[in-house]
């Protein structure tokens, strides 16, 4: 298991998502499944920065925790903004073209499991990621 803490800016979303990238080309993952979890992580982060953390502070952390086992990638992210119930989760319709709104649209397709942790934690979101990689 890889981790890593970050400050929960728009900048690192980069770096998170190369975090996550580094250790799926690391495990020989084919380029399409990189990209496309790739894709999840971002938005998964960018949503948690845009409606987690409604203010810039430097206090705002992210925790991305991952771990590989029996074909299954998981991605644990943490954060302490606002927290997530799952009716604050909806995405537009695909086809009504216009921006935003389409992350989680995304996220639950390229992700076997898209979920929010109710373990006790010292943080007040846990959204766990999984897929299977055959």
């Amino acid at each position: 298991m890889k981790s890593q803490k970050f400050d929960a800016t728009i900048e690192n979303l980069k770096h998170i998502r190369n975090f996550v990238e580094q250790i799926l080309i690391d495990l020989k993952i084919n380029s399409k499944t990189v990209l496309e979890i790739k894709l999840a992580v971002g938005e998964s982060i960018a949503n948690i920065i845009k409606y987690g953390y409604k203010e810039s502070d430097s206090k705002n952390k992210i925790f991305v925790e991952v771990d590989f086992k029996d074909n299954l990638f998981e991605i644990h992210i943490y954060d302490n903004g606002i927290k997530v119930t799952k009716d604050m989760i909806k995405h537009r319709d695909i086809d009504d073209v216009k921006p935003g709104q389409i992350g989680t649209y995304f996220i639950k397709n390229i992700m076997d499991y898209f979920d929010w942790s109710e373990e006790k934690s010292d943080w007040v979101n846990h959204l766990v990621l999984k897929k299977k990689i055959h």
